[in-house]
């Protein structure tokens, strides 16, 4: 460990109340539109997040803290989850979108009547303070995303049945709402990019991951002190991401970086002084094949431990109700390579 640790903490002290806006990463944002415009009519897999390493846990040096925000999906693929119970009812639901004034939208209405599994969209919006105008009335199936590009400034999307923590990969301003008259969910897009991937991932009722593009993702729940955070991966679209539920906040990228082989700060409540941090959570990662982990702590840590799916990686969560600056309460981590071989990791 560093003092590098000590700034990153202080600086997610700060940023547990004032959740800055995600810039996304332009060379991840440009593969994924290259994947999601390449591969539209195939079925993708989801992203998952990591914490410890390959021969040798290596300590991250620094603690990345963004709220990644949705976008949206591509027209007509098949829903990741299984259609929802045959219905017929009618939803209405503005959703109020003046949280970011630089983007031009105010809100977004959304009008659904579903018979069966059809389902008759009509959407309307205000546009820079003027009269809301209809955007148009679309047709759709119960089973499928459905999802319109208004401009470059906004898109709508219908989800499959209940969708929460809702994530782009451009990482642009979502808006939800559950629509139980019609058991679909309501998505806006604020995009705060010109060209936004076509993809969302969220969480269903079951705490399944899914995307956009009709896919199940290979995750791990986990949960410590309270404390719950979903790990997820693409390999098709080569992203990882985590979902950490308590504190709102989400990070995707790239399966070549970080927290790969590594050990990663996700949150943490800093002293006045500095002196100490409280409620301090770690994400780890046994590398493939990695099996019966053991961790070394020191009192008041816990942790939990988890398959990633069918992935044959193992993800860890650590929590430590007290840690100085520059430690993570964790004396070591041990386990068992895929051959055999007992490994152990002094951080």
């Amino acid at each position: 460990m560093n003092d590098r640790y000590e700034d990153a903490f202080r600086d997610a002290a700060s940023h547990i109340t004032t959740q800055p806006r995600p810039q996304p990463d332009d060379q991840l944002l440009a593969k994924v539109m290259a994947r999601t415009t390449s591969t539209r009519r195939r079925i993708p897999t989801r992203p998952l997040r990591w914490l410890a390493a390959a021969a040798a846990l290596v300590v991250t040096a620094g603690i990345v803290w963004t709220v990644a925000r949705p976008v949206l999906p591509v027209t007509g693929i098949p829903a990741p989850v299984a259609s929802p119970s045959a219905t017929s009812g009618r939803a209405s639901v503005t959703l109020d979108l003046d949280i970011d004034a630089s983007l031009p939208y105010q809100d977004a209405t959304f009008e659904v009547l579903r018979q069966d599994q059809d389902l008759t969209i009509t959407v309307k919006a205000t546009k820079d303070g003027k009269t809301t105008r209809t955007l148009g009335t679309y047709q759709s199936q119960a089973d499928t995303v459905w999802s319109k590009k208004i401009d470059d400034d906004l898109q709508l999307a219908l989800l499959p049945g209940y969708a929460d923590q809702v994530t782009s990969l451009a990482g642009s301003l979502v808006h939800s709402q559950w629509l139980p008259g019609v058991a679909m969910t309501a998505v806006v897009v604020q995009h705060n990019t010109a060209n936004p991937a076509q993809a969302l991932i969220w969480r269903d009722n079951d705490h399944r991951i899914h995307n956009s593009l009709g896919s199940d993702l290979p995750s791990a729940s986990l949960t410590v002190a309270g404390s719950n955070v979903i790990l997820f991966e693409d390999l098709q679209l080569e992203v990882w991401g985590y979902m950490d539920i308590e504190n709102d906040v989400r990070r995707l990228a790239g399966l070549g970086t970080e927290p790969v082989r590594k050990i990663r700060g996700l949150a943490a409540t800093g002293s006045e002084d500095g002196s100490t941090f409280t409620d301090a959570t770690w994400l780890a990662v046994l590398p493939t094949g990695g099996t019966d982990p053991k961790l070394d702590t020191q009192p008041g840590v816990t942790w939990d431990a988890a398959p990633i799916g069918t992935t044959g990686r193992i993800a860890i969560l650590i929590h430590a109700d007290q840690v100085k600056p520059g430690h993570t309460g964790i004396n070591s981590i041990s386990y068992t390579d895929q051959g055999g071989q007992r490994h152990t990791y002094t951080p």
